[in-house]
């Protein structure tokens, strides 16, 4: 994997962490998309990528209306945590204990 690839990589990677960290849960979808690429840009410039490779990475970034669509299309992002959880956790995983440090 070269130099690029492994920058997008890294880029991307922290894109993934960013969206799904609990801080953005709350944010509605929408809003200007070059502030949201700065915003990437200022945290992988942050976290040791320099400037340009930032910037080359996501020079090519644009919406991508079919994924958002699909995205927004997934119901289980309606549900309450409750709800979800009882979907998505069997009783087995909720009654285990973890075992001693």
């Amino acid at each position: 994997m070269n130099l690029f690839s492994r920058t997008a990589a890294s880029v991307l990677a922290g894109l993934t962490v960013a969206v799904a960290s609990p801080a953005f849960a709350k944010v509605p979808c929408g809003g200007d998309f070059r502030q949201f690429l700065e915003g990437v840009k200022q945290e992988a410039v942050a976290s040791g990528l320099s400037a340009r490779a930032a910037d080359r990475t996501l020079s090519g970034a644009q919406i991508d209306r079919k994924v958002l669509s699909r995205d927004r299309a997934q119901g289980v992002f309606k549900l309450d945590f409750l709800t979800f959880s009882k979907r998505a956790i069997s009783s087995y995983r909720l009654q285990a204990r973890a075992p001693p440090i």
